[in-house]
């Protein structure tokens, strides 16, 4: 190193030159020789590697049937590999089997344990390959080749590298002759002079201008240029000094954003803040990086929008600043951002500036807004229908009854009124679905023990689906309780059970476990419509078919069914979920085809204790009959007309009405009327009935009040009727529905029940 020191400029400079040529020519050459040798004898392995497997996958008929000829022959196809010495093949038992050979091959080393297996030894290769079908191991194929003619072309491409690097260094060496004569000695002093002020910084420094020519010239133009700077130099640091602020400030915005911010120039980062490397898992040093690519950062599916974005921008077409991709962060998750941009002119060329916005959790929330709007247009839609059914229901079963009723099993049209009883039944259950899908069921609540509940059904349920079907149950001891109808949480196990059961036609294992669980408020934010709270885990799991998402998408919705015609209705899944709904609980549905089916259902605690079971008075009734007077306002005249003739045929004295109006001309202002019981359906034009039975009530407060209908829940509780609190029959109903409702109102003391 001293001795460099004590070198000349010029000599410096041809040993610097020299010295960095030969170490990149070195390095570049070296890398290059490396390089080439792998994919020589990479290509060489592939090579060797296909032929073993193809030779193997044919060698194993052989092996099975134990046909050595077989086998030396499929061996002798390999005569064509030059370069092969010796082919072999062992059975599962370490037993050689057939074996082929061009000439006197090399010891054969051990077979290793680990396989596939290669090494190359000398002129040889050596390559174990195992004789795999169907993950079972029927022997080994072992290959040996001669890697003479690779050693062969490494040789000469190492002699080829060698002499062009000697050329290229002998080139080099001209070159750096002929520029170190270029500098000249004035240069070289005023750049020692220069070097001097630099090193000091003190611009104060004259140089003396050694003569009058052009050297002289360029001395005194240096002493100008010292004084500019000199003077700059305070203006320099006042800018600077404002510039140090101005970052500071700068960086001070973009660190704090909660957008990720950045600068992208010839499809590098020139800028990024933290939020940018914390969205994408990368760090600063990363991005810095030289082969660093934006490109890397986006899923494939969006590649081309970008792409087309760039070539756009290129042939200088206006494009929308604002747009949204898909981005993919390094642990391969992916991310939906909204990307605004703007094109600034930066360094030599164009540089995007951009914001970045992670949309996942927004669009997810928006996902399940939808999906939740389209359930509640489809629920809506269902409870209207359900309404209408529920009337028309009505008549039928109630004059099937009536017509049953007055003639004996043994007339001709006996048999066809059942059937249409039956059929009618059928309906009245398929409303119901509807109802419940749509949360508007009519539902007793009481006070639950999920474990009790599924405990209870265990010996039903192993009838239902199956002995080649597994159940395991996991219930947590202390289990919390919620407010539900009992009857609609059976029917949610009932309904999963029997689907987990279609999805398992081969047997398999139905599990269902119940815990306690606290969801927080990011738990919440996630999800939509979710509420904070504890709550209790139904999870009900098989190990079936399972499911893709287009199918997991739909399965809530009614009549949606994969199995086939006559084996479903579609409405088990969308049952349990307008229940789940209608009991301000969630559900989520967990699916991988081929792998299998989890639901999960969260429905919230209650502090309330369980209490005692009321005896049901409607099961205690035994006359029907009466001789009060009943008046009947109903708008549906079917339903209207029913209702009447089943009263009148048990004796009751009736009166009827079409609407609300009509329905007040029976009661004199002011006075007591002998009306013993109303009964009105709820939703009726210009007078609902809830408004009629105050305006009777104001004129005769004895009088009861039994209300009707066939609408769903959410509407009758709109119209002030609540099933829990006054007396009320829901539609479609029978005449025994009907008279043991109106028996139950009029022998009751609360002249609300």
């Amino acid at each position: 190193m001293k001795l460099f020191r004590n070198l000349s400029i010029k000599y410096k400079i041809i040993v610097i030159i020299l010295f960095v040529t030969v170490l990149i020519l070195v390095m570049g050459f070296s890398f290059d020789i490396l390089r080439n040798i792998k994919t020589l004898k990479q290509n060489l392995l592939d090579s060797t590697f296909l032929n073993a497997k193809l030779t193997g996958a044919n060698c194993i008929p052989p092996l099975v049937f134990q046909d050595q000829t077989g086998a030396e022959e499929v061996l002798s196809t390999l005569q064509s590999l030059d370069n092969l010495l010796y082919a072999g093949v062992w059975d599962a038992t370490g037993k050689q089997f057939a074996s082929f050979s061009r000439f006197t091959p090399d010891a054969i080393p051990p077979v290793p344990e680990n396989l596939p297996y290669f090494e190359f030894t000398g002129n040889r290769l050596h390559l174990f390959q195992p004789l795999l079908y169907r993950d079972k191991n029927y022997g080994i194929i072992y290959f040996q080749l001669s890697t003479e003619e690779l050693n062969a072309k490494i040789r000469i491409y190492l002699l080829q590298s060698i002499l062009f690097t000697v050329i290229l260094i002998l080139f080099a060496y001209l070159i750096t002759l002929k520029l170190q004569r270029v500098i000249t000695k004035p240069i070289l002093d005023l750049a020692e002079i220069t070097g001097k002020i630099s090193s000091e910084n003190n611009y104060s420094i004259r140089v003396q201008k050694p003569s009058s020519d052009e050297i002289g010239f360029l001395y005194d133009k240096f002493n100008d240029l010292l004084e500019q700077i000199n003077t700059q130099n305070i203006k320099r640091d006042e800018a600077e000094k404002a510039l140090r602020e101005s970052e500071h400030k700068y960086r001070q915005l973009i660190e704090g954003s909660n957008d990720a911010i950045y600068l992208l120039y010839d499809n590098k980062f020139e800028i990024v803040n933290r939020k940018f490397c914390d969205m994408f898992g990368v760090t600063l040093e990363e991005v810095n990086r030289p082969d660093f690519n934006f490109i890397d950062l986006v899923a494939s599916k969006s590649r081309p929008l970008i792409r087309e974005r760039e070539r756009r921008l290129a042939n200088g077409e206006n494009i929308d600043p604002k747009y949204e991709f898909t981005a993919i962060t390094r642990d391969g998750k992916e991310v939906i951002v909204e990307v605004s941009v703007s094109y600034i002119t930066y360094k030599d060329g164009i540089a995007t500036q951009g914001i970045l916005r992670d949309l996942t959790e927004r669009k997810k929330l928006e996902q399940q807004l939808v999906q939740s709007q389209k359930m509640e247009a489809i629920g809506k839609l269902a409870g209207g229908v359900a309404h209408d059914f529920n009337n028309i229901l009505t008549v039928i079963l109630g004059y099937c009854e009536l017509a049953n009723m007055a003639i004996s099993k043994d007339h001709p049209v006996y048999e066809y009124f059942h059937q249409i009883e039956i059929a009618g039944k059928k309906a009245a259950s398929l409303t119901n679905q509807l109802l419940a899908f749509s949360r508007r069921q009519f539902i007793k609540l009481s006070i639950v023990n999920i474990n009790s509940v599924i405990t209870d059904m265990q010996k039903m349920l192993h009838r239902v689906i199956g002995e080649d079907i597994e159940i395991q149950i996991t219930l947590e001891q202390d289990i919390k309780l919620i407010k539900a109808d009992p009857a609609q949480i059976e029917q949610i196990i009932m309904n999963l059970s029997v689907n987990a059961r279609d999805a398992m036609p081969n047997g398999g294992l139905l599990t269902f476990e119940t815990k306690n669980v606290a969801l927080d408020g990011e738990y919440a934010k996630e999800h939509s419509g979710v509420k904070p709270g504890s709550y209790v885990l139904i999870s009900v799991s098989d190990t079936g078919i399972g499911m893709g998402k287009e199918i997991r998408d739909q399965i809530f919705e009614p009549f949606f069914t994969t199995k086939e015609k006559g084996k479903g209705t579609g409405l088990g899944l969308s049952t349990v979920y307008g229940i789940v709904k209608q009991n301000d609980g969630f559900i989520y549905v967990y699916s991988e085809p081929n792998v299998g089916t989890t639901f999960k259902i969260y429905f919230p605690c209650t502090n309330e204790e369980i209490s005692e079971p009321e005896t049901n008075p409607d099961d205690v009734i035994s006359d029907l009959s009466g001789n009060e007077t009943i008046l009947v306002a109903e708008d549906e005249k079917s339903v209207r007309k029913f209702a009447v003739s089943s009263l009148k045929k048990y004796g009751y004295n009736v009166l009827e009405a079409g609407n609300g109006h009509e329905a007040l001309q029976y009661f004199p202002k002011n006075n007591s009327s002998n009306i013993h019981l109303l009964i009105t359906d709820v939703i009726m034009p210009n007078m609902n009935g809830r408004e009629l039975a105050n305006k009777v009530l104001d004129i005769d407060p004895k009088i009861k009040v039994l209300f009707m209908s066939g609408y769903t829940d959410d509407m009758v509780l709109r119209h002030g009727i609540s099933s829990t609190e006054l007396a009320f029959i829901q539609k479609p109903f029978s005449t025994a529905d009907l008279l043991k409702k109106v028996r139950k109102v009029l022998d009751s003391q609360n002249k609300n029940l």
